[in-house]
């Protein structure tokens, strides 16, 4: 059974941590950074991605307001491929095919605490939305009905 104490403290922890990086440098956060993998991650054990998992399902259950369905959809995915994974190992999310669930948890992890307890910290690694802007109209008849057609191609911008 999982600890939700202990859960809740490494989830204030790693989303500190991720915060600091943050401030400090004002850039994007590096999936590489070693103060994120060597001093964390590749420490973690499958216990310890229990504890969070759990307490992260139950400041979902009683922060609702909070979540996005996004947040929701990454730590579902997470899961289901943790409870996979732990039986073969004894870190899962430190496997070559978990690390990206690992690291896709970790910062909706930091952005959930952040709602929660209102810290406004820019989150420099989402990125800006493109927009369609309209680039050719073409014409074309329909060898069968022999209608004209219009098409609009769209290209989206850098």
């Amino acid at each position: 059974m999982a600890n939700i104490e202990q859960g809740i403290k490494y989830i204030e922890h790693i989303a500190g941590v991720l915060n600091d990086i943050n401030t400090k440098t004002g850039k994007k956060i590096q999936k590489d950074n070693p103060l994120i993998w060597k001093d964390n991650l590749h420490k973690w054990e499958n216990d310890r991605w229990q504890e969070m998992f759990g307490a992260f399902k139950v400041l979902e259950q009683n922060y609702p307001e909070h979540f996005k369905q996004w947040d929701t959809t990454k730590f579902q995915n997470a899961v289901a491929v943790f409870n996979v994974e732990k039986m073969k190992h004894p870190r899962a999310m430190d496997r070559k095919n978990t690390k990206h669930h690992a690291w896709a948890m970790i910062n909706t992890f930091r952005e959930v605490w952040n709602r929660i307890n209102k810290i406004d910290i820019k989150n420099e690694d989402q990125p800006q939305p493109k927009k369609n802007k309209p680039r050719v109209t073409v014409e074309h008849t329909d060898e069968y009905t022999r209608t004209t057609i219009w098409h609009t191609h769209f290209q989206i911008e850098d």
